[in-house]
């Protein structure tokens, strides 16, 4: 009699063993299924931010010095990856009073390929203004109109 009755347990056994792996084998598919999809958004998300940005155009500006005493030359370059059109470039602090001169007009440049400056020479006096604080207009292949605000030390 005892015999069924151990059967009988270890068919009980064995079920409830076989329900607990099936029930951890579903709960941890399913924790794997969650983090996967995660990983792919994570994924997609960043192959995104990548394509906008090889669809766009960075201008920036840099002062170094030139020889001669008191003269510098303002870069203006592009640091993106496609070309800037209709590059504008405002001086938003110049006053003719400030003591820098500037061999050129830089305000409307045109467009500007990658990685290639344009370069204007300036010439300081003494008590010249510390920073330029210059602004650039330009459109790309990713929007019209980028707008980026700079201030940089003379």
């Amino acid at each position: 009699m005892e015999s069924p009755i151990i059967s009988i347990i270890s068919l009980i056994a064995s079920l409830i063993a076989l329900g607990f792996s099936f029930f951890t084998y579903f709960a941890h598919d399913c924790k794997l299924k969650r983090q996967e999809q995660k990983i792919n958004d994570l994924q997609l998300s960043a192959l995104r931010r990548e394509e906008a940005e090889t669809k766009k155009a960075k201008i920036r500006g840099n002062i170094i010095d030139a020889p001669g005493k008191g003269n510098r030359e303002l870069r203006i370059y592009n640091a993106g990856q496609v070309t800037a059109r209709n590059v504008k470039v405002e001086w938003l602090n110049c006053r003719d009073d400030d003591g820098v001169y500037v061999t050129e007009n830089f305000s409307d440049l045109g467009d500007m390929s990658p990685q290639n400056p344009w370069k204007v020479r300036l010439f300081l006096n003494t008590g010249h203004e510390p920073k330029m604080h210059l602004r650039y207009t330009w459109s790309d292949d990713y929007q019209e109109e980028n707008v980026f605000d700079e201030y940089l030390q003379i």
